[in-house]
């Protein structure tokens, strides 16, 4: 959402687009170097400790946000303490939201069979997607009511979500314990982890670069000025965020176990995407060409941490939840940076650049393992 308000935060607080740009992008960079401990810290405490941890500090987080804007507008307060506490909302909101997800994940890691792990993660992803999609498409009829209602409006979520957590009790211990990995694959954990690490980083680098290039692809080929080529970017966006969804939602309950096949249809996908984005010339195949992406990072994303967090322990799962999704994180981060400098040369050569990077995913297919897990055989004893 906070990038939808961006030109809303450049009027309230009066400053430059490089600096907001600054922050926006501190922060992103600033959830990939934290999310990491967090796991180190969910090993030590629990997992649901550490969610009702992060949950706590994004909900203070949005009530900085709240406030930053509030007593701005209303000059309650001066331009620079307003400012100021903005920055604050930001850094606290970064270093203790973006953990949730990684965290959730490796909670639900812990809580399902690998049989049903790869459905359960699809799911919980569609789900962060449709909050992402309301927060767009609710963002401009809130500020009708003022700008600080986007942010506002969020604290009773939160709220609701923090007390969810407080009631939920804490999981049996080794409850997972049930399940025993059948070693087949011919990488060892490490290796595999490594795997699961490197492919989440190009995903993400390949799906920024697609992003970041999206306007300046439909000002140069389809849109006459500025305002149009932006709200084509964001129709297209819409929809393939709706592809996302339906991908996480339904694909990755099709394929349940066979996660080998389905990182596969998804590095087709975002490879055959990213071709087609680098030769799109209307609306329609830039529409088709978004879906394919979102699809085929949805696929690839959810199969490789399913496959990752299927065989680690208990212990780790968290850990290492949160250092793949540091990972992503600077790989959005470094894939919007570099092909957004290849772009400002020629759009084409870069999105072709990004289609072969991507092709770079399709070996990883081989780290993952030919059997799925199976429950380990439990013997009865008669007392």
């Amino acid at each position: 959402m906070l990038v939808v308000l961006v030109p809303v935060l450049r009027e309230t607080f009066d400053i430059s687009l490089t600096l907001l740009s600054v922050m926006i992008g501190g922060g992103l960079l600033l959830s990939a170097i934290v999310t990491p401990l967090w796991g180190l810290l969910a090993d030590k405490t629990g997992v649901e400790t550490s969610l009702r941890l992060s949950a706590s500090g994004a909900l203070i987080g949005v009530c900085l946000f709240s406030a930053a804007i509030g007593l701005t507008v209303l000059e309650a307060a001066p331009l620079e303490a307003g400012l100021a506490l903005l920055l604050i909302a930001r850094a606290l909101y970064s270093a203790s939201a973006a953990p949730a997800l990684p965290l959730a994940q490796a909670r639900l890691a812990i809580s399902n069979a690998p049989g049903t792990l790869l459905g359960a993660v699809g799911q919980l992803n569609a789900i962060n997607n449709l909050g992402r999609l309301a927060g767009y498409a609710l963002a401009a009829p809130l500020l009708l009511l003022g700008d600080a209602a986007p942010f506002a409006v969020l604290l009773p979520l939160y709220g609701l979500a923090l007390a969810g957590l407080l009631m939920t009790p804490n999981p049996p211990v080794g409850k997972e314990a049930a399940i025993s990995p059948v070693p087949t694959a011919p990488a060892g954990p490490v290796t595999a982890a490594a795997a699961g690490v490197f492919i989440a980083f190009i995903v993400q680098l390949t799906i920024g670069g697609a992003y970041v290039l999206l306007g300046p692809l439909a000002l140069s080929r389809l849109a006459e000025n500025a305002s149009e080529a932006s709200s084509l970017a964001g129709q297209v966006l819409s929809v393939a965020l709706v592809c996302a969804f339906a991908a996480q939602l339904g694909l990755t309950r099709l394929f349940k176990t066979r996660l080998r096949p389905a990182f596969a249809l998804g590095a087709l996908c975002l490879a055959a995407g990213l071709w087609l984005l680098a030769i799109s010339g209307t609306r329609g195949e830039l529409m088709l060409a978004a879906g394919l992406v979102a699809i085929g990072g949805s696929l690839t994303l959810s199969a490789n941490l399913a496959e990752r967090l299927g065989p680690t322990t208990g212990a780790c799962k968290a850990r290492l939840s949160t250092k793949i999704a540091s990972m992503q994180m600077l790989g959005l981060a470094a894939g919007t940076m570099v092909f957004g400098s290849l772009g400002d040369r020629d759009l084409a050569s870069a999105l072709s650049v990004c289609a072969a990077v991507s092709l770079g995913l399709l070996p990883g297919v081989f780290t993952f393992r030919q059997t799925p897990f199976l429950p380990a055989r439990q013997t009865q004893r008669n007392d």
